[in-house]
């Protein structure tokens, strides 16, 4: 089986700069004995404390899942609800140590578990993940939960989170596969047809195609951040933006 290589970025919208707001996403990536855990949480512009609600979530999700390389597909969609579940109760804890609603510490999440076994997906609020099985074909696994009113979701925080959360395991092989956050979502899919859009993965996959790393491929992180700021991108939004890119395809590169 080839190893996963990934790539990651994280950077502050524009919006956030004017208001000299923080960044309120965060990513987290964990490569061990060939799985691949990659998690990404989107604070809720509307909350204080979002951006410790994130780095409270992708850090607790990716904690709770270790040693999981031999679990069954149904054993492992199992393992990653209860992860889930145990990184909500880390945020209501540190709400309660901190004497604050739990609301101003609400945030989305993504996560990708990728095993030898199958691929689990998870998803609660906005966002994307998106597979693609060795063409150019891409495909979305869970599409953006909208709430009852424009520019809201559901959040880690909500009273009913587990209830809403949308879970799933991808049997079939998957040779590439990215995340990201709100922010981009008007550049990965189209929202019309509810589709992805194969141009924009296919293209940004395409430096990854090339790499003959194991793990994370750092210069490609650093190329994605540039991505993340540059005018072509952020003439067009001007959120947080997140981005997680993986694939495990034999590489491209002449000297591979």
């Amino acid at each position: 089986m080839t190893e996963w290589r990934f790539a990651s970025a994280v950077t502050v919208g524009l919006s956030h700069k004017r208001t000299e707001t923080p960044c309120q996403d965060r990513v987290l990536c964990e490569y061990a004995d060939g799985v691949l855990v990659a998690v990404a949480a989107d604070g809720a512009g509307s909350a204080k404390h979002s951006d410790d609600g994130a780095d409270v979530v992708v850090r607790s999700v990716t904690e709770s899942l270790q040693h999981i390389s031999t679990l069954h597909p149904d054993a492992l969609l199992d393992r990653l609800r209860v992860a889930i579940d145990q990184a909500r109760s880390a945020v209501v804890s540190l709400a309660e140590a901190r004497s604050v609603p739990i609301r101003e510490f609400a945030c989305t999440l993504l996560v990708v578990v990728a095993t030898d076994n199958g691929t689990a997906c998870a998803h609660l609020g906005d966002g994307v993940i998106a597979v693609c099985d060795g063409g150019e074909e891409w495909s979305w696994v869970f599409w953006p939960q909208r709430g009852e009113y424009a520019n809201t979701t559901r959040f880690m925080t909500d009273a009913d989170a587990m209830s809403h959360l949308n879970i799933e395991i991808i049997r079939s092989p998957i040779t590439d596969f990215a995340i990201m956050t709100d922010g981009l979502e008007p550049l990965a899919l189209d929202y019309a047809s509810q589709v992805a859009h194969n141009p924009f993965f296919n293209s940004i996959l395409k430096p990854l195609h090339r790499s003959s790393c194991i793990g994370c491929d750092a210069p490609l992180s650093d190329a994605l951040l540039e991505f993340l700021n540059a005018p072509r991108v952020t003439d067009q939004v001007d959120d947080d933006l997140s981005i997680i890119i993986a694939s495990r395809r034999p590489s491209t590169s002449p000297g591979s």
